[in-house]
């Protein structure tokens, strides 16, 4: 199994990216779930570079992409909250599913 690196998306070309690989993962995993329209809606409404962007300078958003190896595999949202750091959205293209990589590490 490659190492995973977590970097934070910096500047909109960071986002621009980001977004790109949203709408790719939203296809590639929610046909099964949901129909093509409605994955046109919420990659507009949530996962489009304006939604992301907005996100960012409005409500306390920060992303930041998943690298395993030198692939960019998956992208995670961030918001603060007044009480709590909220994991919004964690989401991985299909190569990366399956390798406990948001599994829960126990502390000793």
């Amino acid at each position: 199994m490659k190492s995973i690196n977590i970097v934070e998306c910096k500047n909109e070309k960071d986002l621009k990216e980001v977004s790109i690989l949203a709408e790719k993962i939203w296809h590639e995993f929610f046909p099964r779930i949901i129909s093509e329209a409605q994955i046109d809606y919420m990659v507009e409404q949530f996962q489009s570079f304006d939604a992301m962007q907005d996100q960012v300078k409005h409500q306390q958003y920060h992303y930041h992409k998943v690298y395993e190896g030198d692939e960019l595999v998956g992208y995670i949202g961030l918001q603060n909250q007044p009480d709590r750091l909220f994991l919004s959205k964690l989401y991985l293209k299909d190569l990366a599913r399956g390798k406990h990589y948001g599994a829960p590490v126990r502390c000793s």
